[in-house]
This record gives structure tokens, sequence and C-alpha cells, in this order.
């Protein structure tokens, strides 16, 4: 991925770590050359394809409510538990003549709806959350006029308040990939990531998002960020821009998706000894990396703790 050229990449030769500042662009860079896979020239094939449409989609409704209930049923639990769920949640109201939406998730009778989500775990427990959950978006207005809502003032404070797993990382995960405001999401892979580069004071949610964010402020060029949005492809932005974000907002929102995605997928990998040695070492080589990019790959789109 060569965005800078010229005197911009002359520029940008600094040394890829100074005391505790990192080089993100760099870090950003490597990411991609490890967890980038080429995107196909046709159409997508799958529900997800690469780092550019990393959060996979299962159902045929408003993708925004699909990824707002992956995240809430992800606790605890693999991925590809949390896909099993979705599909069954689909095939339940398919089957029903009904679509993948807020009525419809309300209409199941809660024990059959503790049977669908048996594969997260705790299938009473995130049952009732979802159907709390559901409820708020119906009594605010829907999806639509919640995410608009969302796009503009802290409606988090008033999803804190039901009590229905919100954490920091959840949040910032249905801000980022369904309300598509620009959050960096500081999970517990990001965390590791700082640890294993040596950065101190890492461990505190905020100040790893701090220390991402502004580091990413420093380090991308306006081009770097114009570069990120010029490589997707229509059909990609359709799929990562979801709640159609402000224009000033979608390099960040865009630049982000990608960095969280890279880092989980290292996460997945647990490969952070080689990925240090890459970093700190410009001539290290790439190796092949280990997780299966398909559709079939157990992601953990990292909410709240990583699951494996």
């Amino acid at each position: 991925m060569a965005y800078r050229t010229g005197e911009e990449k002359r520029s940008s030769a600094m040394p890829i770590a100074k005391g505790d500042s990192l080089n993100f662009y760099h870090l950003f860079t490597l990411l991609r050359q490890w967890f980038a896979p080429p995107t196909p020239a046709g159409p997508l094939p799958g529900p997800s394809l690469s780092l550019k449409t990393w959060w996979p989609r299962y159902t045929t409704g408003d993708f925004r409510l699909e990824i707002c209930v992956g995240a809430l049923l992800v606790h605890q639990v693999s991925w590809r538990q949390v896909r099993t769920c979705l599909y069954n949640l689909q095939q339940f109201l398919q089957a029903s003549g009904k679509g993948f939406d807020i009525d419809a998730l309300l209409s199941i009778p809660l024990p059959h709806l503790e049977t669908l989500l048996r594969p997260s775990r705790f299938p009473r427990q995130k049952s009732r959350r979802l159907l709390r959950f559901c409820r708020f978006l119906q009594e605010k207005g829907g999806v639509e006029h919640v995410f608009s809502l969302w796009k503009h003032q802290a409606v988090e404070k008033e999803l804190q308040e039901l009590k229905i797993g919100f954490g920091p990382e959840t949040r910032d995960c249905i801000l980022l990939y369904a309300v598509n405001r620009p959050v960096f999401i500081a999970d517990a892979y990001a965390r590791r990531l700082l640890h294993s580069l040596g950065v101190p004071d890492r461990d505190d949610y905020d100040r790893c998002q701090q220390l991402f964010q502004e580091g990413i402020q420093r380090d991308f060029t306006a081009e770097d960020l114009a570069a990120v949005v010029r490589e997707y492809r229509p059909e990609e932005l359709r799929h990562a821009l979801c709640n159609t974000p402000p224009p000033s907002t979608i390099p960040l929102v865009l630049l982000y998706q990608q960095f969280h995605a890279g880092i989980v997928e290292l996460g997945i990998s647990r490969r952070w000894e080689a990925f240090r040695a890459a970093f700190f070492s410009s001539s290290a080589p790439i190796p092949t990396p280990t997780t299966d990019p398909s559709p079939g790959n157990p992601r953990t789109p990292g909410v709240d703790a990583p699951a494996g």
C-alpha cells in the first residue's frame, strides 16, 4: 500500500518508534500487508472478504440492526456461535414470513427466542437483553430515527442505563460499524498490541483509544486518508458505510474499521512476537497469514473480550 510519493515519502521516513511514540502509519501498513488479501474484481461473493468489508453480514434486514444484535450476542463466545444465532433468527423469521427487523424480533416468544440463541452460551440473559434493546429502538421511533440521532447526540448513555451489556467496546463497535461515527475501538487486542510494542500506560480503555486516535491524527496526511477512501469499490462503501455518515468523517471511519479489523486478525493469529519483530525491522519478511480470510473463519469483531 504505497500512499505517499515524492516529498511526502521522504518526510515520512521518521523512526518507526521514537520513545513512547509509535508510527501509526507504519503500523497500519504492516497490518494491511499481513491481513488484507486483494479484493476480487467481481461482486462480493460472501459476507466478508477483506479488512475493507470485514464485519460480516448474514441477514436480509437492516445491516445496522444486525450489527447491534451481533455485538450484543458476542460476549464471552466466539463469532462462529454468533453467526449460528443470526442464521437461526433469520431462518425462523423467514419461515414465519417476516423480515429481520425490530417488530419481527419482538414477536418471537421468549422461550423460542432462547432456543434460537442457545449457541450464545447465555440464552436466557441474552434473549432478555435483545428484547430490551429492540423495545428501546421501537420506543425511540425505529432504527432509522435512532441511528440518525446517534450521529449527533449521546444515545449511548441511555443504552448503558438499560443494562444490556453495552460496555465501552460494545458501544464503540456499534458506533464505528453501525452508526459510522469515527471512534477507535480500543479492545483487548489493541491493548495487547501496544503492550507487545513496548508502549506504557496502555491498559486503560480510554488511554489506549487516545493513543491510537492521536497517533493516527499525527502520522496520517490528508492524502493518506483520501487514498484509503479511493481504494473502495462502490459496493464495498455501501457495506462499510451502512449509516451514510457526513462526508468529512468518511476517511477516518474507513481507516478505523480497517485498523480494528487488522488488529483483531492479529489477535486471532496470536503471532504477537513475529509481528513485533517485523514492525521494528523494515527488512523482516512478511509471513503468510495463518488466518483463513474466507467467510467460514470464526472471526470475532472484538467486542468487550476477545473470543477465539
